[in-house]
């Protein structure tokens, strides 16, 4: 039997052999990113390369209690027949595994989609699951010692995937969180919390 993976946001179909080919390389180019961090908090040369300012190099050099720079990143990619490029690495908690997982039920209960399984075995990716083990594993990392730890969604109130974040919010009520609060600041620096008086135990910054 032949097996595609649906990849949700542009609704491609994967190879198990193009799946391979992606996920070692994904995997290859976030491994490296993490050792190049790691790398430059100890080499003035290499850190003077992310040209960051003197406030953002603050927090950078404050101890986080966890191995990992990047709990969560993404790859934008286009895949060709006989090559795979790169355009951007987003290692700031990117937007998308919400969208892209909420894209892929829908897309598979379309009717055209059922014949289409009655062919090929199609599977698709279990993204908000995957984002919140990662969460858990880094808070877990850090000392946290909640079973179900609290999380709270930051963001600006005008950014584009404020409907990704409630996505997310749900999504990880649902699989068990204790409680998930998105919160979103305005310009003027006040902030509008879904859930108030609440201690948070995960605080995930989004970015698009």
């Amino acid at each position: 039997m032949t097996v595609f993976t649906v990849l949700s946001c542009a609704r491609f179909f994967l190879s198990p052999e193009d799946e391979e080919r992606v996920r070692t390389v994904a995997e290859t180019i976030a491994d490296l990113g993490e050792r190049i961090t790691s790398a430059a908090l100890d080499d003035k040369q290499l850190f003077a390369q992310f040209h960051l300012r003197e406030e953002e190099e603050r927090l950078v050099r404050i101890p986080t209690g966890y191995g990992r720079a990047s709990t969560a990143s993404r790859l934008d990619a286009f895949l060709l027949p006989d090559s795979l490029k790169f355009a951007e690495y987003n290692g700031e908690s990117p937007a998308g595994a919400g969208y892209a997982e909420s894209l892929a039920e829908i897309f598979r209960e379309l009717p055209v989609m059922g014949k289409f399984a009655q062919m090929y075995e199609v599977h698709s990716y279990p993204l908000s699951a995957k984002l919140l083990d990662a969460l858990v594993m880094s808070y877990l990392d850090w000392g946290g010692s909640s079973k179900k730890p609290q999380i709270a969604i930051v963001d600006w109130e005008d950014v584009p995937t404020v409907s990704e974040f409630e996505i997310l919010q749900h999504r990880f009520e649902k699989m068990g969180s204790q409680r998930s609060s998105l919160i979103l600041a305005s310009s003027s620096g006040t902030a509008n919390l879904s859930q108030r008086g609440t201690r948070r135990s995960i605080w995930s910054t989004a970015a698009c």
